[in-house]
Order: C-alpha cells, then structure tokens, then sequence
C-alpha cells in the first residue's frame, strides 16, 4: 500500500529540467495502483482537482526550485507547495476537469 508515502521533488533544480521533473512527477502518478483522482493543495485556493496529464502540466511549469511534495493515499495524491511560486496564476490558467484516470 502507498498510503502515508511521501515523495519529495524539488522542480526545476534537483532534477535540472523541467522535463525531467514533470516526467518523475508522471512516473510518481502512473506508479500508485487505483489512482483515480488528483487533488492540488494550495494555501490560498484551497483543494483543486485534476487528471494527470493537468496536473503534470501545472507542476512541470513551476518555476524557482518551489518545493512540492507528493502524498500518496490509497486513491488520491496531495500535493502541496511551499514557498513563493507561481502556482496560483498557473492554477487558474491550467485547471483541467477531473477525469476518472485510466490506470
């Protein structure tokens, strides 16, 4: 069970591409058995909910090594961020409707 598992990334840094951290965040995603729903947390807009290929899109597009952690239950992952980012302005560009994932 992935349930409590915590995956640390740091985007655009650790990983030195945004390519390279989207396709570990997708392969994070497309590793977690009965996935069917994604929720993004964010301090000031609260819960957004996605499919994989948005929410892979908004997180590989952040920008100034934001901290985003990936928490695995057993049918949904959170993600938060931490510190300043973009991903407030890239939520409201990018929301995608929540579609059951096809795991």
């Amino acid at each position: 069970s992935a349930s409590g598992k915590l995956c640390e990334l740091y985007l655009e840094g650790s990983y030195g591409s945004e390519e390279e951290a989207r396709q570990n965040l997708v392969t994070t995603i497309m590793n977690s058995p009965n996935l069917n729903k994604v929720r993004l947390y964010d301090a000031e807009l609260g819960n957004e909910e996605f499919d994989a290929q948005g929410l892979a899109d908004v997180c590989g597009a952040l920008r100034d090594k934001t901290l985003v952690s990936l928490e695995l239950a057993q049918n949904e992952i959170t993600i938060k961020s931490v510190g300043n980012s973009p991903l407030v302005q890239l939520i409201q560009r990018q929301v995608t409707t929540l579609e059951k994932l096809d795991l």
